[in-house]
Order: C-alpha cells, then structure tokens, then sequence
C-alpha cells in the first residue's frame, strides 16, 4: 500500500495535461490530487462539485472550477463522494482512457461510462433527481498506472472563435446613406455549441477611415453596443449572454463613399455538453 501511494503520488507530480491548458492552473482553480486510502466506497475521497462559470474562464480565474486529478489502474479502483444538486449533471473527463462508475449511496448506478479519448475533454450528461451525496469509481483500462482527470457537477466551459459572412455581401457606402445594416446569420452556423455566448467580437474588413462609426444588435437578446473606433471591435461582453446563434445586425455610419465586404468574427464561451471543439 506504501509503495502504490508514492507512485500515485509521483505520477500526479509528473502530469502535465489538465482540462484548459497552463491557464487552468490559476490559483482561482481548485485542482485536488488523489489521497489515499479511497480503494472502496467507504474509504471514498470527499471532493468538490464543480461549479464554474463562462465569466471564469473568459477571465481566466476558473472560479468554481473544481478538477481531481489521479492515478489509476486495472487492479486499482479510486472512490469519490460529491455533493450533487438535483437536476442534470455532467462528468466530463480528461487524460489516459479510464472506467468510471457513479452511483447513489444504495448502490443504485446513475452512468457508466469508458472515457477512450485521450487527451481530448469529454463530458457525459446523468440526472440526479434528488441532492444529496454521490459516488463515483474509477478504474484502470490497462495493468500498469495511468493518470486521469475528471470534474463533477455543472459542466466546464471552453473558447472558441467563428467567422460571420455578412448576408449583403458588398456594402456599398454613398453619400445618400447616413446609416446603413449589415446582417451576420449565426443561426445558419451548424457548428456552433450549444448555448456558446459571444465574450468579444470584432468586424473585420473595414478601414478606419471607410465608416464613422459603427453599432451591434444581437436580435435574438434586443441588445446593441457601439463598437470601438476605427478597430471596430468590443470586449468585455460575457454579462451580456449574447448567443453566438443569433441574427447580428451592424448598422454602419457614413463617412466617405465607398466600398467593402465586412465579417463578423465572434469569439465565445461555451459549456462543454459532450466534446469539445477543437
């Protein structure tokens, strides 16, 4: 038992993947590694729910992010117990290929699951009809020790970015046009996850000299900003809740007759329901 509690202690050590990158280790970020004795459900380890937010990881703080890292093996079973609020929740893992159980303190199995891919983050939806304390085993695919990750609770989110075509396609700027719209259908976007919201976008293909001034409605919230001058851009949106998959409406100021074809790029945030975009 000694000897298999130093090597799951140097191999938690030595493992480098976790669920966002080098970000994620941000001290906003609680990420707990194994102790042991958790070889049964009686002996299980007492973790966290995840809770995180968009406005978390957009901000790079993770706050409520709650992540367990460990290490495990064919002959070695790892217990959890968690506090789970009623409703759906998501087991979304990370590092080598593992087995994992969750059951209620009956014995009664909510989701099993074999998590094969490897280094990309999964998440796997269960519902909890009433709060309370929850189990969760993992175990090893193969004979010799590999490392896991997991969190447990609300899903994580990740960033993304798309392009938006405008719908007009040239914009032709006279002096008979004191404002003019450009539309950006996020709707007919097929791969945007769900529930992604924009956290900064910015209109591209424009000189700063070829409009005056420009604003942003998102037509599904009824919310418009003014963009930045002349980069034609905003940050700082996540509060907002705009949805990516949303009609986007720029109306332009003129300033000089011209010419141009705009795209809208939207950078988001999104919970992670199964795979993440890569």
């Amino acid at each position: 038992m000694i000897r298999k509690k130093l090597i799951k202690i140097f191999a938690a050590c030595m493992m480098t993947v976790s669920f966002l990158g080098a970000a994620a280790m941000s001290v906003h970020a609680e990420i707990v590694k194994e102790t042991e004795p958790n070889d049964t459900k009686e002996t299980a380890e007492l973790i966290q729910a995840n809770n995180e937010t968009a406005k978390g990881t957009v901000d790079r703080t993770y706050s409520g992010q709650y992540t367990i890292k460990g290490t495990t093996s064919r002959t070695d079973s790892d217990w959890y117990k968690v506090f789970l609020m009623a409703g759906t929740r998501y087991m979304t893992c990370n590092g080598d290929e593992f087995n994992f159980v969750i059951e209620d303190k009956n014995g009664n199995e909510l989701l099993s699951r074999t998590y094969m891919d490897y280094a990309v983050l999964t998440a796997y939806s269960f519902d909890v009809r009433t709060a309370g304390y929850y189990y969760v085993k993992i175990t090893g695919i193969i004979p010799t020790s590999t490392n896991y990750l997991f969190n447990i609770g609300s899903p994580t989110y990740s960033l993304s970015n798309c392009e938006i075509p405008c719908k007009e396609g040239v914009i032709n700027m006279t002096s008979a046009d004191e404002i003019k719209a450009a539309h950006f259908d996020g709707e007919a976007l097929t791969e945007i996850p769900k529930d992604a919201i924009a956290y900064s976008v910015t209109l591209s293909g424009i000189r700063s000299t070829q409009i005056k001034y420009a604003r942003l409605k998102n037509e599904s919230r009824g919310l418009d900003f003014a963009l930045n001058i002349s980069t034609w851009s905003k940050d700082g949106l996540t509060s907002m809740n705009m949805p990516v998959a949303s009609m986007w409406t720029a109306s332009l100021a003129y300033s000089n007759a011209t010419s141009f074809t705009p795209v809208l790029k939207i950078y988001y945030a999104y919970p992670v329901y199964s795979t993440k975009v890569r």
